[in-house]
């Protein structure tokens, strides 16, 4: 059978695995790929976003049956990412003794996967299928698996490969697009970051996703970025942790549920210009990134009447305040992270940050 090429296949090794893994990109769901995973698993778990369309869930059983008939399909409620799914899963898994498990949903569902996968007989190789933009060039990449426990986001987690993933564009066209462009904060993050010519292909970008190589190219770069960083040793990979700050902070701020990436997209526009105010960053810089954010309808704004002692509360469960500081990593320019001596981390007193988060609100407005 002549399995079908990928639009684009990143591979990369991470330091810790010292083994190889593949990254897939198509522009539609195919008929077959080429799996050196699949192969040799005889009794695969396919674990399905309970939202996610039949008929995709249908196309992907097909291939998945190339390789093996014996397929079990468990419709998750990938809702939340607490422990009690996990059980579910796991309670899956002891049922069936599966050989692989196969994530297929956003990046609810590939964390919820993965990390079960890592505890399940200490370690169950896994692959993943995303569907949506966000779990494409986020979840979908680095090996990093997590719950939230004890109302802190990614709290309990660990580090768990898929050794392969299989990431369908066309999917994308399903999405709504608040959903599906929510994901993108995470593309332009990683351009701000590394790639100043990422960013200026962004700005040439028609404002609404299209299906085009343009849009395809800027995706799968950001991904690609991303797991370049991989392959560095694990310290080096905070430098993805832009945005996550007060990112982290306005997502667990309260009950209201809100989207990461738009909370990414929401905690790069502030810490940015915290960087502004602190004088570590040209406001031209921020000027930019803002236009690219609202080119693209991300959030750049606090929720209303939010509290900035409660943000910063919830920023103090986040895993960037150490030492009654709090950790900042922040683009000078577009492609090139700020740095002082040996460190990338900018770190602010809590009362420096009140502070200045003060001056970023009459900045930015409300």
């Amino acid at each position: 059978m002549v399995k079908a090429l990928s639009y684009k296949t990143i591979l990369y090794t991470p330091t810790e695995l010292n083994k190889l893994v593949q990254v897939h990109f198509y522009k539609d769901i195919p008929k077959s790929i080429s799996s050196q995973l699949l192969k040799n698993k005889h009794n695969p778990l396919l674990i399905v976003d309970r939202h996610i369309d039949k008929k995709i869930v249908k196309s992907i059983q097909k291939i998945i049956s190339d390789y093996t008939q014996n397929i079990t399909t468990y419709y998750l409620d990938s809702s939340e990412k607490k422990l009690d799914r996990v059980i579910d899963i796991w309670d899956q898994m002891i049922d069936l003794h599966p050989d692989v498990a196969i994530a297929l949903g956003g990046g609810t569902t590939c964390d919820l996967v993965g990390f079960a996968s890592s505890c399940y007989h200490r370690g169950l190789e896994h692959i993943f299928i995303p569907t949506t933009l966000l779990s494409m060039v986020d979840a979908n990449i680095g090996g990093k698996t997590g719950i939230d426990f004890g109302k802190v986001k990614n709290s309990i987690g660990s580090i768990h490969y898929a050794k392969e993933s299989y990431s369908f564009f066309s999917l994308l066209r399903s999405l709504p697009y608040d959903e599906l462009i929510s994901g993108f904060s995470e593309v332009i993050k990683v351009g701000m970051l590394f790639d100043n010519k990422l960013i200026n292909d962004i700005g040439l970008l028609k404002d609404h996703f299209q299906l085009d190589r343009e849009w395809l190219s800027v995706i799968s770069r950001g991904a690609e970025l991303k797991a370049r960083l991989c392959e560095q040793p694990m310290p080096a990979r905070s430098k993805l942790l832009y945005g996550h700050n007060i990112g982290h902070g306005v997502e667990t701020y309260g009950t209201t549920h809100r989207r990461h990436g738009d909370c990414v997209s929401i905690g790069m526009n502030y810490e940015l210009a915290l960087g502004v105010i602190g004088g570590i960053v040209e406001r031209n810089v921020w000027e930019k990134q803002n236009s690219l954010l609202r080119k693209f309808d991300l959030p750049t704004k606090l929720p209303a009447n939010i509290s900035i002692e409660k943000l910063i509360y919830s920023m103090k469960r986040y895993k960037l305040y150490k030492d009654q500081k709090f950790m900042f990593v922040v683009p000078k320019t577009p492609g090139q992270i700020y740095q002082l001596k040996n460190t990338y981390y900018w770190k602010i007193s809590e009362e420096k940050l009140k502070a200045y988060l003060l001056e970023t609100i009459k900045m930015i407005g409300v």
